[in-house]
């Protein structure tokens, strides 16, 4: 009888340890199916979110993780008066130490998040790799102001400025003998580009003069010669004996080894100038003294915490008329000087204040000297970065990036138009404002067999009329026509209304629902 009852417990409790296991089982399966479930639906939102294209697409935070490959924990409403929110969240890499891919990444998933937290204070905490960040935005503005990343503000601008001042040389002048006839007479007389007969000026292109048949470009800021520019229609000696022509061996063993040296482009800096070689182009950069007193006295009186840095910038700018880059709206502004190796930038970015290239030369913030910096006799105040490159060369390398555009020939009409294309030359739209008008339209000689020009006007549309004659409407002006071979322009239509240009048949414009003929 008890073996009996022994046998029945032993069964029960198999039967109990089997239903049990049976259950565990079956709630393995399910969180398995429901884990999969879920990874397949974060993976279509992810896809989903991976076709935004503008920071106005995402809708949350989540949204915003899912973007920028991180796994978002959650997310809590914090009572405090310096933060609103608290996120946790599990980002894809250690954002202290992994360099400009963390950087890159910290800077989309501020900006990111800001916007879907309505620019209110947060932080983001990723407790796997021990790091945060912490955001402080002005809501009013709808921007981000600052920002902490493991109490650090401003991380990656103290990092990289404390490796550019470890790191930071100068680049030594080199000797040139000077060949052409203007850089002589430009080094005589100080850079003073009136004092200088280039030529005769064919057009304006991309703020430079342009000596078509002479050979030579020039861009001329606060009366002197900023950049001077020799094409291959200049044939004789420019420095050294060498020419437009000259292949990248001459030069080299001219000059020597490159200084400064990006894909095809070489270049050398000399007492008095910079000289650069790439793509059938000599690009002459001036280079000379320049006081920096009043300019330290405006950097160490402005305050920490400046509201308005359009103000601060606009006492730079009443010291140093030279500037070659001045951008601003309502929540950005750029000021540069490539010449004296400074920038200076406020933005919605999390990369702002006072830039100083090694191209920069006297003093810093009151009688501190760039030098003093780099040699560890001051400190460097917050609001100041040091980058270890050339101004100079940088801005080189973005003109000879940009030299043709990189435009197809646009037509500035509605989209499934088929229009006329010149041959002779290419469209670049550089500017669309609210409106929809658009502005700073250049004109690229395809073959170089034409001066390159620009369009004085803002436009609503514009059409071929041939390969030479570019026909254009204004709102409530009329419609006008551009020689671009001979830079003339002409009238066509006088009168207010909107002027939507359809297409050009047989010399014939057809526009709103009517035409005219073209037979010029």
């Amino acid at each position: 009888m008890i073996i009996n009852k022994k046998k029945n417990y032993k069964k029960l409790i198999i039967s109990l340890l089997s239903i049990i296991l049976l259950f565990l089982i079956t709630i393995a399966v399910i969180k398995y199916y429901q884990e999969v479930k879920h990874q397949k639906v974060l993976q279509e939102e992810k896809q989903r979110v991976r076709q935004y294209t503008d920071i106005t697409d995402f809708k949350d935070i989540q949204e915003v993780a899912l973007y920028l490959n991180c796994k978002l924990i959650k997310q809590e409403d914090v009572n405090d008066d310096s933060v609103s929110y608290r996120i946790y969240m599990e980002l894809p890499m250690k954002i202290s130490e992994n360099g400009s891919d963390a950087s890159n990444l910290v800077e989309n998933l501020i900006q990111y998040s800001a916007y879907v937290l309505n620019y209110k204070n947060f932080v983001i905490v990723d407790e796997t790799n021990s790091d945060s960040i912490t955001v402080y935005c002005k809501e009013d503005k709808q921007l981000v102001e600052t920002y902490f990343i493991n109490e650090t503000e401003n991380y990656y601008e103290v990092i990289n400025t404390k490796e550019n001042i470890e790191n930071f040389t100068k680049v030594p002048s080199i000797e040139f003998s000077v060949d052409a006839e203007e850089l002589k007479q430009l080094l005589e007389k100080g850079w003073q580009a009136g004092a200088v007969k280039f030529g005769t000026m064919e057009s304006t292109y991309r703020n430079y003069n342009i000596y078509f048949d002479e050979g030579i470009e020039v861009r001329i800021i606060d009366g002197k010669v900023f950049n001077l520019i020799y094409t291959p229609k200049y044939e004789k000696t420019i420095i050294n004996n060498l020419k437009v022509s000259s292949n990248m061996e001459e030069i080299k063993k001219t000059l020597g080894e490159p200084q400064f040296l990006y894909s095809d482009l070489i270049g050398y800096k000399g007492k008095n100038m910079y000289v650069f070689f790439c793509k059938d182009q000599v690009s002459i950069y001036r280079y000379d003294d320049y006081d920096t007193n009043g300019i330290a006295k405006i950097i160490k009186d402005k305050p920490d915490n400046i509201e308005n840095e359009k103000t601060f910038v606009d006492e730079i700018k009443k010291e140093w008329k030279d500037y070659d880059i001045y951008d601003y709206s309502t929540d950005y502004v750029k000021l540069q000087y490539t010449l004296k190796g400074m920038c200076i930038k406020y933005d919605s970015t999390t990369k702002k204040g006072v830039i100083l290239y090694n191209n920069y030369q006297g003093k810093v913030f009151g009688d501190v000297t760039l030098e003093d910096i780099i040699e560890g006799k001051e400190s460097l105040p917050s609001g100041i970065i040091i980058e270890n490159s050339d101004l100079v060369f940088e801005e080189e390398k973005n003109r000879i990036n940009t030299l043709d555009d990189t435009t197809s020939a646009y037509n500035f009409v509605k989209p499934g138009i088929v229009l006329n294309k010149s041959n002779e030359f290419k469209v670049y739209q550089k500017s669309t404002n609210s409106s929809n008008a658009m502005h700073k339209i250049r004109f690229i000689s395809i073959n170089n067999q034409f001066p390159n020009s620009e369009l004085r006007e803002i436009i609503t549309m514009g059409i071929w009329l041939d390969d030479y004659n570019f026909i254009y409407s204004v709102k409530d002006r009329g419609i006008f026509k551009y020689n671009v071979k001979e830079r003339i322009y002409d009238s066509i239509i006088i009168g207010e209304g909107d002027y939507i240009l359809k297409e050009v048949k047989d010399k014939i414009l057809y526009y709103n629902d009517t035409s005219i003929d073209l037979n010029i």
